[in-house]
């Protein structure tokens, strides 16, 4: 029930974004949000009870939207995953250029090494982009590898 409240909501907003911006489309046990991520590195979040608008450094929107770009050509994002059936439930979509992709919380195990690499970089810079988001969206510092987190956040 959660996924579709998250489907629905990307369909509704991409409707308002301009073509070359990201959304980003999370949902945790029922509480869902949405980032706009534009090429210049503006970016907003919102969700039922959170909305405020923020900038991404700019090392971090270009591994980002580069990320964007190699996910979105070989499409490793799809497929099987591996995670395990927990209470605690995540999923994270992109959209981008009228491509969406698969759960990047959770990169596939069946996608070529290429696939599953570019997969991997898109999940780094999404958890990145979360942390810097705020409280409706964060991922703690610790969680990502050293180079991908932000200036100011610790380990």
């Amino acid at each position: 029930p959660g996924r579709w409240l998250v489907v629905c909501a990307a369909v509704a907003l991409m409707a308002s974004v301009p073509f070359d911006s990201a959304v980003i489309v999370g949902s945790t046990n029922g509480h869902s949000y949405q980032i706009i991520v534009n090429p210049d590195g503006s970016a907003s979040i919102s969700s039922a009870s959170f909305g405020r608008a923020f900038t991404l450094p700019a090392d971090l929107t270009a591994r980002f939207f580069a990320a964007l770009e190699a996910a979105s050509r070989d499409d490793g994002t799809h497929g099987p995953c591996p995670k395990p059936s927990m209470p605690y439930q995540s999923t994270v979509r992109v959209t981008w250029r009228g491509w969406t992709s698969g759960d990047v919380a959770c990169p596939p195990s069946s996608a070529s090494y290429a696939a599953a690499s570019n997969a991997v970089k898109l999940n780094n810079a999404v958890m990145a982009i979360l942390v810097l988001a705020g409280p409706s969206a964060a991922v703690p510092c610790r969680e990502l590898p050293p180079e991908d987190r932000p200036q100011g956040c610790g380990g």
